[in-house]
Parts: C-alpha cells; sequence; structure tokens
C-alpha cells in the first residue's frame, strides 16, 4: 500500500518569474512594470524566507507587495494566497480574487487564481482559463494539481506535459509532473522529474517533500524520512513536514519491532539487537521532537527492552562457547539499555520485560565472576558488584519480584568469599 504523506503542496501556488498573458481583448489593460525603486525579486524572496521561519503575516505583507508592484505575476499573487491563509485570512484573499475576477470575467490570470482558491467548479474555470489563453502555463499547471486530487492521473500528467512545454525551465511544473507521475507508479520518471525541480529550485523544501514521498511510495522508508529530514531543516517553522516525519518514524519504528521479533524467535540475535537499536533511534527523534508523544512513550521501553534481551542472548552464547570476553561486552553493552527503560513510566508489560531483563544481566554477571573466581582473577568481585546492582535494580523496578532477593543475597554471599 502506497504510504503517502498528507501534505498540501501548492505547487502550482509557487512563486515564479513567469507573468500572466495580456487580458483578453475589452478587459483592463495590463499595468505597467514595477518602477526602479521597486524590487520584487527581493520582495519574493523576504516572503519565502518569512514562511520559512513561520511569520505568514509578514509573508503575506512581501507577497503583496511584489504583486502590487507588478500584477501580472501569477506567481506572487498564488503565494500571496498561500500566506494568507497559512495566517488563516484565506477566505480574505478569496474574495480579492473574485472580485477582480469579476470586474474582468475573461481574464485568465484571475479565473485560474480564483479557480485555486475555491474548490467549487475549479475545473471548469481552469479549462476556461486555457480556452481564454492556450499558452498560459500557469492554468496547465493548476490543472493538473486539480486533476491528481480528482484522481484522474494520465490526464494530470498531459496537463503538467503541456506547462512543461510552454516553460521547460520551471522547476514548479516539474514538480507538479513529478508527483502526477508518482500517482501513476512511476517512481523512477517521477524522481527524475524531481531532481531536475531540485536543480531549478534550491533551497525549495518542496523539493525533497515531494522525492519523499516517492521514496515512501516505493516503501524506500530511511530514504524517505531522510528526505524529509531535509525538507524539516529548509523550513524549521512549517509543521507539516515534522507531523509526517512523526508518522513516519512511528511507521518505521513499529516494523523494525517486526524484524525484531521475527530475527529473535528464529535465533538471530545479532540482527535482533540491529532492528531494536534501529527503532530505539526513531523513536528518540519523535521524542525529542515532540517531547511526551504518548506513542513514542509507549514504545521506547519496549525497544530499549528489547535491545537488552538481543545483547544479553548474544551474551549467553559467547558464554556457551567459552568467550568470556565478548559476553563481557554484551553485557556491558545491554545494561544501558535497560537504565534507559528504568527511567520510563512502565506499563505492566513493560515492567515485567524490564525486570527479566535485570535478572538476566545479573545472572551472566555471576557467572562470569564465578569464571574469573576459578582463574584467580582479583577483577571476579567487580563482576559479583556487578551482579549485585543488576538485581538490586531488579528489586526497585519490581519490589514484589519473588526471584531477585535471593539473587541479591547470592551475589552478596559470592562478595563475601
Amino acid at each position: 500500500m502506497r504510504r503517502l504523506a498528507a501534505i498540501a503542496l501548492g505547487l502550482a501556488l509557487a512563486g515564479c518569474g513567469r507573468k500572466a498573458p495580456p487580458p483578453p481583448a475589452g478587459g483592463p489593460a495590463p499595468a505597467p512594470a514595477p518602477g526602479p525603486g521597486i524590487d520584487t525579486t527581493a520582495l519574493l524572496k523576504s516572503g519565502e524566507d518569512a514562511l520559512r521561519r513561520g511569520d505568514p503575516a509578514a509573508a503575506a505583507r512581501d507577497f503583496r507587495a511584489a504583486a502590487d508592484a507588478s500584477p501580472r505575476d501569477v506567481g506572487a499573487w498564488a503565494r500571496w494566497h498561500e500566506a494568507m491563509r497559512a495566517d488563516r485570512k484565506g477566505d480574505e484573499a478569496k474574495s480579492e480574487f473574485e472580485k477582480r475576477l469579476a470586474a474582468a470575467p475573461e481574464d485568465p490570470q484571475w479565473l485560474t487564481l480564483a479557480a485555486l482558491a475555491d474548490r467549487n467548479g475549479r475545473e471548469d474555470r481552469l479549462r476556461k482559463a486555457i480556452q481564454k489563453a492556450p499558452e498560459f502555463a500557469w492554468a496547465h499547471c493548476a490543472l493538473c494539481e486539480t486533476l491528481v486530487e480528482l484522481k484522474r492521473y494520465d490526464e494530470a500528467l498531459r496537463a503538467a506535459d503541456r506547462a512543461l512545454q510552454l516553460d521547460p525551465a520551471s522547476g514548479i511544473f516539474r514538480l507538479q509532473k513529478a508527483v502526477a507521475l508518482m500517482w501513476l507508479g512511476k517512481s523512477a520518471e517521477a524522481l527524475e522529474e524531481a531532481g531536475k525541480a531540485g536543480a531549478a529550485l534550491p533551497g525549495d523544501e518542496r523539493v525533497p517533500i515531494v522525492r519523499a514521498q516517492i521514496l515512501m511510495g516505493e516503501d524506500r522508508v530511511d530514504e524517505a524520512i531522510a528526505s524529509m529530514e531535509e525538507a524539516a531543516k529548509l523550513a524549521p517553522a512549517a509543521d507539516a513536514p515534522k507531523a509526517v516525519l512523526r508518522d513516519w518514524r512511528l511507521m518505521a519504528a513499529r516494523r523494525f519491532l517486526r524484524e525484531f521479533d521475527e530475527a529473535f524467535a528464529g535465533g538471530r540475535a545479532g540482527s535482533a539487537a540491529d532492528a531494536a537499536q534501529r527503532a530505539a533511534a526513531l523513536l528518540e527523534q519523535v521524542e525529542a521532537a515532540s517531547p511526551g508523544d504518548p506513542d513514542a512513550a509507549r514504545l521506547l521501553p519496549q525497544v530499549e527492552t528489547a535491545s537488552a534481551a538481543a545483547l544479553l542472548k548474544r551474551a549467553g552464547d559467547a558464554l556457551k562457547e567459552g568467550n568470556d570476553a565478548d559476553a563481557s561486552s554484551f553485557c556491558e553493552r545491554a545494561q544501558p539499555w535497560l537504565a534507559k527503560a528504568a527511567g520510563r513510566a512502565l506499563n505492566e508489560s513493560a515492567r515485567e520485560y524490564l525486570t527479566q531483563g535485570w535478572l538476566r544481566l545479573g545472572t551472566l554477571q555471576l557467572s562470569l565472576g564465578d569464571r574469573l573466581k576459578d582463574r584467580g582473577s582479583p577483577k571476579a568481585a567487580d563482576r559479583y558488584r556487578e551482579a549485585l546492582a543488576s538485581f538490586e535494580a531488579c528489586l526497585k523496578a519490581d519490589p514484589a519480584n519473588r526471584t531477585a532477593p535471593a539473587m541479591v543475597a547470592e551475589a552478596k554471599k559470592a562478595l563475601e568469599k
């Protein structure tokens, strides 16, 4: 099943230097080019920067200034609309486009922008804009986005191809084509288009967002997460990449937990440990990004005790083979995982796994101490002390545990000899 991020990319609304065609005959004349004192490029960049730092009001101000200075710049108006929506003023932007469309009902620019601001009748308005101005690339790109939403992917791809035929340098149009290709299941071609878009749109977070969705559709989970992490770094104030990252990290962590179960049951303790530790790393990222996340809080003790269990299984196997050095190493690596789990809020099941881990670790440390004692090594006492600490940690986690008191006594007796 395709696992795609539920992100409204707004590709057709992205900033781009392309202008709308002149309005049809009988409509208002195009506004003159902006005066020398107004740098629309700088205003557009300032608006993009404001969006990325989480200030949609400032972004809307800058985009509107650029649009007012160059009224036939579709990208400036469209980005203003996006910023207004982010500032919860989307209805004001919609009203502005409808007012301008009412004054020039045949103008393809206002037909397109009004369509993007209102789902009702969107396809009809866009097709009317294309009929009025077949060379207006924005309308074709917006139609592609609309047809993707309607799940008419073949038609969407044709619309994207037409937009690119009219403006082959547009990174936004290439991104929109990548989305259409993705939904058609043509992932290799989609990634190629996203790569071309990235070359045209350096530093734009929408490129890694699209790439991440394509990769996730191919179940290339690690690559998809890495790409979405890139998007989150480029736009740290954007909520959508963070929300998707959380969901994807949780999904991947659960997948690694399943891999742990399969590997552990199959006697592949090394693979089991790797899977549990990868799950833990993902959940720690969720916790760091969203402190107190309930799913991470519930799963972290599970993966931490699983990591310890796999390492302790390896320690036990090494001990049976007479490889005390490896057994000792695996015990040392297991202890921090149990300590991490011990510091968390535990349900009954997690507490049981934790106490079993402490008991297993303490028993292995006792065995290692006995081996050292038999060889006359003074380090045996260190192992007995570590065993005692493990059994005491078990009692701390579960004071009612029936096995731990006897093991505490055994470790103390070993230290006294």
